[in-house]
């Protein structure tokens, strides 16, 4: 079966008048609508977010399209002006982009064919090329591999991080020199509980060099069986240091000094870089960008279509995208559909 790409037409502004009355509600108060008004501000106003006295205006028609039920998570390119996500279907293993404005699908390139590429991140400064995570093996908790690839027909570069590979996660500093990820991966390919990374490791993308390795203690959980102490880890937003937090202590930063070799540091209020994609679990939802600039709140309900959905957002430097994926109408299709709402920081 094809892919076939929705080509819709975006409509980015309100008239005039409209936006000048719209952008000068002050804060607490209400817009008033009478018949007249209706016709007019129907669907504009479920796709607007209230910020003190300015108003963030999404998309009236959201961007959509179609992709094969055996991809990847979606995720923002370098210039935010469309969706990347992998697909292995009926054009193979691709990286393919569905463009913000028309919801018009491409393929960007072939994908190595070795593993399932599920997990994709950004590399600031090098906006030709994104960071990937693939699955190796059988069953949901196999092992992941990290690449290095292009986006533009250059050499790719799978990171060496061991036989045990990493756990998926992939964590890149805000210079984009390096990645954090966990190592030491015990996974358990029947779908066991014991399956989780015994460190993380910090990669320097240059040379593709492990050079930080902090190991993370193993722990009981309430079924008795072992699993890692390691909560989470995260990079500061401004700087290159790493954060990890284990269950039960305060959290540890470790930076690079200027010797090259990387040591624990003290740092006082740190603000983090947040993460770029994220599953919403409620009726509405705060739109923050990665670099924490608030927007607002939407509620999903007055978005999409009540049909049940995943729905995702997507947090870029200038805009947030929210979006839901559709399964199939036919049982026996493989087609799902996804809409795509953007929403733009201030002034952008």
């Amino acid at each position: 079966m094809s892919l076939r790409a929705a080509n819709i037409s975006l409509q980015r502004t309100a008239p005039c008048g409209l936006a000048a009355e719209l952008g000068s509600l002050g804060p607490g108060r209400s817009l008033v609508m009478t018949h007249r008004r209706w016709p007019q501000l129907f669907g504009l106003l479920l796709c607007l977010v209230t910020i003190g006295s300015s108003v963030l205006r999404a998309d009236r028609t959201p961007a959509e399209f179609t992709f094969f039920s055996v991809s990847s998570k979606f995720m923002l390119a370098p210039d935010e002006q469309s969706l990347l996500f992998s697909e292995n279907g009926p054009d193979g293993v691709v990286l393919k982009a569905a463009d913000l404005r028309t919801g018009r699908v491409v393929i960007l390139r072939r994908l190595p064919p070795e593993g399932a590429f599920e997990h994709f991140a950004l590399v600031p400064g090098r906006p030709q090329h994104i960071l990937a995570a693939a699955q190796y093996g059988a069953g949901v908790n196999a092992p992941w591999f990290v690449w290095l690839l292009s986006l533009t027909g250059g050499d790719d570069h799978k990171v060496e991080l061991g036989d045990a590979g990493t756990d998926g996660e992939l964590a890149v500093s805000p210079s984009g020199r390096y990645f954090a990820t966990g190592t030491d991966y015990e996974s358990n390919s029947s779908g066991g509980i014991e399956s989780f990374p015994k460190s993380v490791s910090v990669v320097s993308l240059s040379t593709g060099s492990v050079e930080l390795h902090i190991p993370v203690a193993t722990r009981t959980d309430e079924s008795g069986g072992r699993t890692t102490s390691l909560e989470s880890f995260a990079w500061t937003a401004d700087r290159d240091i790493l954060a990890l937090t284990t269950a039960g202590a305060d959290a540890k930063y470790f930076r690079k000094l200027s010797s090259g070799k990387w040591a624990p540091t003290k740092i006082q209020s740190p603000t983090f870089l947040r993460s770029a994609c994220e599953k919403v679990r409620s009726p509405s939802v705060r739109l923050t960008t990665k670099s924490g600039q608030d927007l607002g709140s939407v509620v999903c309900a007055k978005l999409f279509d009540p049909r049940p959905g995943t729905i995702t957002i997507l947090r870029g430097m200038e805009k947030v995208v929210v979006v839901k994926r559709f399964p199939p109408k036919e049982q026996d299709s493989k087609t799902w559909t996804a809409v795509a709402y953007e929403f733009l920081a201030p002034g952008k």
